[in-house]
């Protein structure tokens, strides 16, 4: 339940935390961006076998949904998430002035400092190709030829759902004219494979 504000709080390198609950406040696309950071220091905490307690962590949105600020104060780490989802590693146990003003300027962390995953998930990636024909067949879509990168691809003339390797990382798209919006961006195979069906409207509550 949201406790704190009723309207989008103030953003920039001084907004103010706040907790998990309140993110939505901002849209979908900040709730992405700080489930991708989750993940990162997920995987920081277990380089340093440490506990990364989720109730624990704080987010700001620096500048609207597209930038997204999210605290690990008993970690001392702050990781600062880019429109593209890539992201800057902070060791601070707050937003500081200096580290958003590098995080703009473009300084960037490459994901592959935060180490492995813990886990592949359910789904092994290497399974995620032989889903296209059962996901066209569900929701009455084309496969569609996969291009560099990308590993499974539905749509049809208008509109695309796709699933590609970028860094490393699974990021889930749909497609409208050439327009791509961001689903999800994971490590996780089942993550990115549920937000296509999610999208597609094939998942039942």
């Amino acid at each position: 339940m949201r406790t704190s504000f009723s309207a989008p709080p103030p953003r920039g390198p001084d907004a103010p935390l706040v907790d998990e609950a309140e993110i939505d406040i901002w849209g979908a696309r900040a709730v992405r961006h700080a489930s991708w950071a989750r993940e990162l220091l997920g995987r920081l905490a277990a380089q340093r076998g440490e506990h990364l307690d989720r109730e624990s962590l704080r987010y700001a949105v620096t500048a609207g949904p597209e930038e997204l600020a999210v605290v690990w104060a008993a970690g001392h780490a702050v990781v600062y998430v880019a429109p593209d989802g890539s992201v800057w590693h902070a060791d601070a146990e707050a937003v500081r002035r200096e580290d958003y003003e590098d995080f703009a300027r473009g300084e960037r962390t490459p994901i592959e400092r935060f180490g492995a995953p813990a886990d592949e998930g359910d789904l092994p990636r290497s399974a995620i190709p032989g889903l296209a024909e059962d996901l066209a067949a569900r929701a009455g879509l084309d496969v569609l030829p996969r291009r560099a990168g990308v590993l499974l691809a539905v749509g049809d003339m208008e509109l695309e759902w796709l699933v590609a390797e970028e860094d490393g990382v699974l990021v889930a798209y749909r497609v409208e004219r050439g327009s791509a919006r961001e689903l999800a961006r994971s490590s996780d195979a089942s993550v990115a494979v549920r937000a296509v069906e999610s999208s597609l409207g094939l998942l039942r509550d």
